[in-house]
């Protein structure tokens, strides 16, 4: 085992103890987008709900034209978290076979692309063109079909353009009959892009635009996700009215800088002791994420001019008593090894 990895592990066991000490069954808000309970607000739960009930109709009807489903929203507004909820529920039905391309970039080919679905599906790609690999992919669905499943193919980060939103059209149109079904989940333009195209106008299903919280969802996410991991030695109220409060108004309601302020504040809270995140502790620790995010954007305009920008990082060196460790720091500034 590399000295990497076992940092990685060490550091992930500590975490799992700091946890269990602190009434917590596992990491109430996981950096990893699709883990972590998922909260049934009102703009997440009738977004999953509609999107169960368009596959049902599908599983019914699988010459049905519009099969093409499409999630937007800005970066943090809960599409990929989303999309693990659908496809959580979805695959107790025998009537589907559900596979996922979480990481979909935009400059992967079209070759690399049916490649890697065609792995997913449990084939091994041997065409050397696209139609070629096109050919292979209809001919595991149609298989899968006379098996008595469809595929549903959920695919992350798909801010498609050009041949790639053609691709997706052609594989749609070769499986007709099969009752393949896509979820594209994208940047608010993509929907744009895809309406532009008269060829894919008429397969378009569901289109979702996924919208900022209100102070209620917001309180439902915080509370949902600390409920979801309590044990008995856990607080009533870890976050308070005020913080909730304080972090709704910093996060402007986007879930993912939501659940990034509450784990920086939980695990701050943590390692000074309390049971609580008061208000002083959450506002110190969203002024120190501001602020790492700003160091962040120096950064990258540097890289882009190629030249150095000066940054205040003395405006780092404040913090509260008993928030020095690893740990804790880490997670505050999303060095390298934080899990």
């Amino acid at each position: 085992m590399s000295a990497s990895l076992r940092m990685a592990n060490g550091l992930i066991t500590e975490l799992a103890a700091f946890f269990a000490r602190a009434g917590f069954s596992s990491d109430p808000f996981p950096e990893e987008p699709a883990r972590g309970t998922f909260a049934a607000t009102s703009v997440h739960e009738p977004a999953r709900e509609q999107l169960l009930q368009w596959v049902n109709d599908l599983a019914v009807t699988l010459n049905r034209e519009e099969r093409l489903g499409v999630i937007t929203g800005e970066d943090g507004t809960g599409k990929t978290r989303l999309l693990a909820a659908v496809e959580d529920t979805l695959t107790s039905d025998r009537r589907l076979h559900v596979v996922s391309l979480p990481d979909v970039p935009s400059h992967r080919t079209d070759a690399q692309l049916l490649k890697a679905l065609l792995i997913a599906l449990g084939g091994k790609p041997a065409g050397r063109t696209g139609l070629e690999l096109r050919g292979e992919v209809s001919d595991i669905l149609r298989v899968m079909q006379r098996g008595g499943s469809h595929v549903g193919l959920l695919m992350d980060d798909a801010d498609f353009k050009g041949s790639q939103l053609e691709l997706v059209r052609n594989l749609l149109r070769d499986a007709e009959g099969t009752g393949l079904w896509i979820i594209l989940a994208g940047t608010p333009d993509l929907h744009d892009r895809l309406i532009r195209r008269r060829s894919l106008r008429g397969l378009l299903g569901p289109v979702i635009s996924l919208e900022a919280l209100g102070q209620t969802d917001t309180d439902l996410l915080l509370t949902g996700r600390i409920d979801a991991v309590r044990t008995v030695n856990a607080p009533e109220e870890v976050f308070a009215p005020d913080v909730r409060a304080e972090i709704h108004r910093w996060s402007a309601g986007n879930p993912g800088q939501v659940i990034r302020a509450a784990r920086a504040a939980l695990l701050l809270m943590m390692e000074q002791g309390e049971r609580t995140v008061s208000l002083s502790s959450a506002r110190h620790t969203m002024r120190a994420l501001t602020i790492s995010d700003a160091n962040d954007a120096r950064s990258e305009v540097a890289a882009a001019v190629g030249g150095p920008i000066q940054t205040r990082m003395d405006l780092l060196d404040e913090q509260p008593s008993g928030a020095s460790s690893a740990t804790t720091q880490r997670s505050l500034w999303g060095e390298e090894g934080s899990v």
